[in-house]
C-alpha cells in the first residue's frame, strides 16, 4: 500500500511520516502549501506537466509560490541565505534555488503521473481542509471527480480530515465511494513539526478506518459485476433482424442464415488492463434448430490495431449451457467489448456476469 498526501500543507505529510514510521515517499503536492487558493490548486493534478509553466515569487519566509496555481513550494536554502541583512533578495543564490526547485518539481511531476496511470498497489490518498462546509464539499467534490479521472489501475481510499463537526454531513452527501471523512478537534496551520502536534486520536482512528475501507473495497472488486451498469447496444449482420428483451435476458435472431444478432456491453477500463476477467454466462430456454445457437466474443481495439478486431471467440451450444471463461485484457487496450449474440433462435441469458479473476 501507498500513502499519497495530497495536501493542503505539511502537516498530512507530517503525520504519514509518523503514522508508518518512515520517511515519506514524496510526490508533487507533499511538501507544498496548497491553501492560498484551496480549490483552485487542485488544478495542479489536471496538468502536471505545466507546473513549471509560470513565474513565481519568493516569499518573505523563504518559501516561493507558483503564481499560476497560488501553491507554495519549499526551496533547499534558507531564508537567512535568500535575503541579506537588509532583507533585499540574493538574486545569485535565489536563481540557484529555483533552479533546483524547477528540476525537483519536474520529476515529482513525472512520478506522479506515473502513481496515477500505472500503480496497481492500493493507495491511500489522504489531505486536510479547513473551510466552511460549501466550500469543502466543492473542494472534495472536485477532487474525487480528478482521482476517478486519473487514477487508472489502483484501488484507493480517499481520507479527508474536516474540523467543525462536519464529516457525517459530508459522508451522507454521497461525494464519491472512494472518499472517507473524519472529524479532527483541531489542523495546524502552519504544522508544528513535532511529534504530538495533532489530534492523535482523531487522526488514527481516520487512518484506521481507511486502511479498513482499502481492504473491504479491494475484496468487493472480484465480486463486483462491470456489466451492471455497462452500456448496452444491439449489432447484427447482414439482413438479420431481432431483439433483446432486458427484462428476461432473452435474446433473439430471426434469420435463415448465418447472420446475427446481438448485443454488446461496454467494458470500462479501469483497473482491468492486464488483468484476467471471469465471465460466467449461463442459458436456458433454447429455441434453435441449429447446435451452435450463437457466440461469444470480447471486441478489442488497441494502439497497434486501432480498428475493432476480434480478440476472442467461442461458440454458444444447445448442448452447453454453462459457460466460465477466463480472458486477459491487453495493456495496450483502448476499447473493449463484449459481444453475446444469436443465430437463427433464441436463449435466455439466466445468468451472465463478468468479474475480476481471483487468478491475477
Amino acid at each position: 500500500m501507498k500513502i499519497v498526501s495530497l495536501g493542503t500543507n505539511c502537516e498530512v505529510s507530517f503525520f504519514i511520516e509518523q503514522f508508518t514510521a518512515r520517511k515519506l515517499d514524496s510526490y508533487i503536492s507533499s511538501w507544498a502549501r496548497m491553501n492560498f487558493d484551496t480549490i483552485g490548486a487542485l488544478d495542479v493534478f489536471h496538468n502536471l506537466e505545466k507546473v513549471l509553466d509560470s513565474t513565481w515569487t519568493l516569499l518573505p519566509w523563504g518559501m516561493v509560490k507558483q503564481d499560476a496555481l497560488n501553491i507554495g513550494f519549499h526551496l533547499k536554502k534558507s531564508k537567512d541565505i535568500l535575503f541579506d541583512k537588509k532583507g533585499e533578495v540574493n538574486q545569485t543564490e535565489y536563481a540557484e534555488a529555483l533552479a533546483e526547485l524547477k528540476s525537483r518539481l519536474n520529476h515529482l511531476a513525472e512520478k506522479t503521473k506515473r502513481l496515477f496511470e500505472e500503480e496497481e498497489q492500493d493507495i491511500l490518498f489522504v489531505c486536510k481542509i479547513e473551510d466552511d462546509y460549501e466550500n469543502t464539499l466543492l473542494y472534495l467534490a472536485k477532487l474525487s471527480k480528478i482521482l476517478k479521472d486519473k487514477v487508472k489501475k489502483a484501488n484507493y481510499v480517499l481520507l479527508a480530515f474536516v474540523t467543525k463537526g462536519k464529516a457525517e454531513r459530508l459522508n451522507a452527501a454521497g461525494i464519491s465511494r472512494n472518499l472517507l471523512v473524519q472529524d479532527v478537534d483541531f489542523l495546524q496551520s502552519p504544522p508544528i513539526k513535532k511529534r504530538g502536534g495533532f489530534d492523535l486520536k482523531n487522526w488514527q482512528d481516520g487512518f484506521l478506518k481507511a486502511v479498513t475501507k482499502l481492504r473491504n473495497d479491494r475484496l468487493e472488486m472480484y465480486t463486483r459485476n462491470m456489466l451492471e451498469n455497462a452500456p448496452i447496444a444491439e449489432v447484427k449482420s447482414g439482413d438479420a433482424s431481432g431483439s433483446f428483451d432486458p427484462q428476461t435476458n432473452t435474446i433473439e435472431c430471426r434469420s435463415s442464415d448465418n447472420s446475427y444478432f446481438g448485443i454488446t456491453y461496454d467494458i470500462p477500463l479501469k483497473a482491468v488492463k492486464n488483468k484476467k476477467l471471469c465471465l460466467h454466462i449461463a442459458i436456458d430456454q433454447i429455441n434453435s434448430e441449429r447446435n451452435d445457437v450463437g457466440y461469444i466474443q470480447f471486441w478489442e481495439k488497441s494502439t497497434e490495431k486501432p480498428e475493432t478486431y476480434s480478440g476472442f471467440l467461442e461458440n454458444i451450444l444447445c448442448d452447453k449451457t454453462d459457460y466460465l471463461i477466463w480472458y486477459t485484457v491487453p495493456n495496450d487496450i483502448t476499447s473493449l467489448r463484449l459481444v453475446i449474440q444469436a443465430k437463427n433462435g433464441s436463449f435466455k441469458m439466466s445468468d451472465c456476469s463478468l468479474k475480476l479473476s481471483l487468478l491475477n
